[in-house]
């Protein structure tokens, strides 16, 4: 199946151990159950030093395979993160660039959050492009960013810590906005009667965006209250050998 965009692959280097992103592929294939699925991300796209193929490529971003589906991640010229994207297809072919170690590392963590339902470490604003987020857009997304990984609160209870009661809706829009999914964690955001609300921009239920917003829930509520908690150490160990 021929994909819109170009595709950058991640795997593991097997010798050093770090993150590196395969080459653009003209055509891939995405693999979900029994079904064949087209990545569809809006800002996939790689530039090449020159024309020769001896040379590695130019990123701005790249794609990684997690156990829901596959994340993008893209940064700006001076190297800010600025984007999270999530698909439900899969991956599977790769080729060696290196990565730098920030985004490695972040990486990691995302892996971590999604097999394990480890926690991410803090926010790093310092390391984020904030240029066209609106102040309170800044002031929502630094308010989720304090709720406790495992809990979740309401778009009401957001707009009080924000000193404004009726501004629910417009936290939702806010949300809604949200570049970095998963790292900002507006999964954790459940309407005000606590209904599972939306997430990613999208409200219907049935879509897999709210299929994801539940999955997160539940791998959160494992990881604070594992069935077989000996067995975390184990699973983990795994996780780190991948």
């Amino acid at each position: 199946m021929d994909c819109s965009y170009p595709l950058i692959l991640l795997h593991r280097c097997s010798s050093c151990h770090q993150w590196e992103v395969g080459l653009p592929l003209a055509s891939c294939t995405f693999l979900r159950g029994d079904n064949i699925n087209r990545l569809n991300f809006h800002q996939t796209s790689a530039k090449l030093k020159s024309g020769r193929k001896d040379e590695e490529p130019v990123l701005n971003h790249f794609h990684f395979p997690v156990s829901l589906g596959t994340i993008l991640v893209s940064w700006n010229a001076q190297g800010l993160l600025d984007r999270i994207e999530w698909s439900e297809g899969r991956l599977a072919i790769y080729c060696p660039v290196k990565l730098p170690q920030p985004i490695s590392e972040l990486i990691d963590q995302i892996r971590g959050f999604f097999y394990q339902g480890e926690p991410l470490a803090v926010v790093p604003w310092d390391l984020i492009d904030q240029s066209d987020w609106s102040d309170f857009q800044k002031e929502v997304y630094r308010t989720i960013a304090k709720i406790p990984h495992g809990e979740t609160r309401t778009y009401g209870w957001v707009a009080r810590r924000l000193n404004n009661s009726a501004a629910s809706r417009a936290v939702g829009q806010a949300l809604k906005r949200n570049p970095l999914p998963i790292l900002i964690p507006c999964h954790r955001i459940l309407s005000d009667n606590h209904s599972i609300g939306g997430f990613m921009g999208i409200k219907d239920p049935s879509q897999p965006e709210l299929q994801l917003k539940r999955k997160l829930l539940e791998l959160e509520e494992r990881y604070q209250s594992p069935v077989f908690s000996f067995l975390t150490q184990d699973a983990r160990l795994v996780h780190s050998c991948w």
